[in-house]
């Protein structure tokens, strides 16, 4: 008879063949075939999720309860682009990838690739992107250095260099830490500051404990002359002398007097400094006594005594 199966002398109900779902199975429980209480039973494939009712049973009129089910793709979320970073992905159902780079002076720290797993989640963890890190700078001798930014030199940080009071800096003031894991330029050095040499002054002479900041010029007259000025310059930390430099003036002797009938002539300067010499003369009718020549000396006096002119007659 038609639509029914011959169990034990009874027809059973027999229901329609049913299909196995796109990506699923299908089992027929009881006789296997399809006829009245047997029990249809759906599942997936890995990576799939039943949408419906994974169990349907052949009625008694001849048709199945519920309606086929479908097996859709197990999704993961969407995943966001790692701070300085990208991630690409193939998809995000089961068995698709994400794949992360990350941007110029980044390392990506992590797994660069996740699939999207058969529970609809990613496997392992999101990696980041952190900045690449540049090798530890050390000061430069007499001078300072500072890291902006992080202040950790990493990609982007700059370095600073300044030089203590007295020091000037050589080669580059900044440096970048770069892309590739290492700094912009060289180290640059801060070397001292140097005063230009100094020349004796006439008649004198000049003594250098050094050239360099801080560094004193000390000064001296020969005998017979004074020092006119500061006797110590220092070496300032702008490369110059601080003050200007002294001169040595001859010593001053005192102005002396022309005898009475007589002349005192100065040679020398004219004006009676160290080494100078008075020349004293008589008028007609008279005679010099004492000395007729004199000189200024180192200590400002006057050699011998004044000389007199006395009358011959």
């Amino acid at each position: 008879m038609n639509g029914s199966l011959l169990i034990s002398g009874t027809a059973a109900v027999q229901c329609p063949t049913l299909d196995s779902p796109m990506n699923g199975s299908l089992l027929i429980s009881g006789t296997g075939v399809g006829v009245y209480q047997d029990t249809a039973t759906y599942a997936c494939e890995t990576g799939f999720n039943l949408v419906g009712m994974s169990e349907r049973v052949c009625q008694s009129d001849g048709t199945w309860s519920g309606s086929n089910p479908t097996c859709q793709s197990i999704v993961c979320p969407l995943l966001r682009d790692p701070d300085n970073g990208n991630v690409n992905l193939s998809g995000n159902t089961f068995g698709q990838t994400a794949e992360y780079t990350c941007n110029d002076g980044f390392n990506l720290v992590g797994d660069s690739i996740l699939m999207c797993g058969a529970d609809g989640q990613w496997t392992g963890d999101s990696p980041v992107c952190e900045a690449v890190q540049c090798p530890t700078l050390d000061s430069p001798m007499n001078g300072s250095l500072l890291i902006s930014g992080t202040g950790v030199g990493v990609y982007q940080d700059t370095a600073t260099y300044a030089c203590e009071t007295g020091f000037n800096l050589v080669g580059m003031s900044e440096r970048v830490c770069q892309s590739d894991g290492t700094w912009s330029g060289s180290n640059p050095t801060c070397q001292s500051i140097v005063c230009p040499l100094l020349r004796d002054p006439d008649n004198g002479n000049v003594n250098l404990s050094g050239n360099t900041f801080g560094q004193t010029a000390e000064y001296t007259c020969n005998n017979g002359f004074n020092l006119v000025g500061e006797s110590i310059l220092m070496c300032g930390a702008d490369g110059q002398w601080i003050g200007d430099s002294p001169v040595c003036e001859a010593v001053q002797c005192p102005i002396l007097d022309s005898p009475m009938n007589g002349s005192v002539l100065i040679s020398g300067t004219g004006v009676g400094v160290y080494q100078d010499t008075a020349t004293y003369a008589c008028e007609t009718g008279f005679n010099l006594v004492g000395m007729s020549e004199r000189v200024c000396q180192s200590d400002g006096t006057w050699s011998g005594s004044d000389p007199t002119c006395n009358s011959k007659y």
